[in-house]
């Protein structure tokens, strides 16, 4: 293309079958398709000058979290190409390639942070108070708990929260003889990604007959996700049901700690 000379690199499954980079040879510029790319509009061109301004996290729990084996293919010929910038399809430039890389490197091989999730399906707030109850209990054991209502999460932040979560609680009202329907909507989502390096736990509440914690439990195991414990209450939570789902919190916290973020191969925070 002129006096330019264009270099293609195919990554098959970084999102699509027919994927591939594009270097601008002699130049140090990299263009990756979507690996790298980011969610959100900016007046910004680089990533670097404000990470507040670019969805790096979501854009890639949403998009190539699925094909993360297929990105760790791709990673090792960027950096085989040792690429000045960074130009992805989407959102920001990346200037500062060591950061980018060091984040997908531990993004890729579900490195957590120490952070707890809590994912939570209520109808009359029976469960979100078992379940704030289980987020204290994982604040105890040194992580940092995020609580997200499975109604009004959107996919991104379900996946984005999952990806660095070292613990997972998946809290349930029952429907119907069923999990609520937005936590059966993230157990899809799980189903889809396949996340490694966390354990479970499950708690609910229910009204007579029960079943959304057992269905919940029955998912992930046929996922071989690893449950680590169970609670559910009859009625609205007493002091003491409270208390328990702090300790099985707690718990999970501890167990996390011990497992999935030794086996984190420096990569926790």
């Amino acid at each position: 293309m002129g006096d330019k000379t264009l270099r293609f690199i195919p990554i098959p499954f970084v999102h699509w079958p027919d994927t591939m980079m594009t270097e601008l040879a002699g130049e140090g510029l990299l263009f990756t398709s979507d690996m790298f790319g980011s969610h959100g509009a900016s007046k910004l061109i680089y990533y670097d000058e404000n990470p507040d301004q670019f969805e790096l996290r979501d854009y890639y729990a949403s998009i190539l979290m699925v094909y993360s084996n297929m990105v760790v293919r791709a990673l090792r010929k960027v950096e085989e190409l040792s690429p000045k910038l960074i130009a992805p399809a989407h959102g920001a430039l990346h200037r500062e390639i060591a950061t980018i890389l060091k984040l997908y490197e531990r993004w890729v091989y579900w490195s957590p942070l120490s952070r707890g999730l809590v994912v939570v399906g209520s109808q009359y707030g029976k469960t979100e108070k078992l379940a704030r109850a289980a987020a204290d209990g994982m604040k105890e054991s040194g992580l940092k708990p995020i609580v997200l209502d499975s109604a009004a999460a959107g996919p991104d932040d379900l996946l984005a929260d999952t990806l660095e979560a070292a613990a997972v609680i998946i809290a349930t009202t029952t429907h119907n003889g069923k999990p609520f329907p937005g936590v059966t909507f993230y157990l899809d989502l799980l189903e889809e990604v396949k996340p490694k390096r966390k354990v479970f736990a499950v708690i609910g509440c229910y009204g007579w007959s029960g079943g959304g914690v057992r269905t919940v439990k029955k998912r992930l195991e046929e996922m071989k996700l690893p449950v680590f414990s169970r609670l559910e209450v009859k009625g609205p939570p007493a002091l003491e049901d409270l208390q328990a789902a702090k300790e099985l919190g707690k718990r999970l916290g501890e167990r996390a700690r011990e497992e999935t973020l030794v086996r984190a191969d420096g990569f926790s925070a």
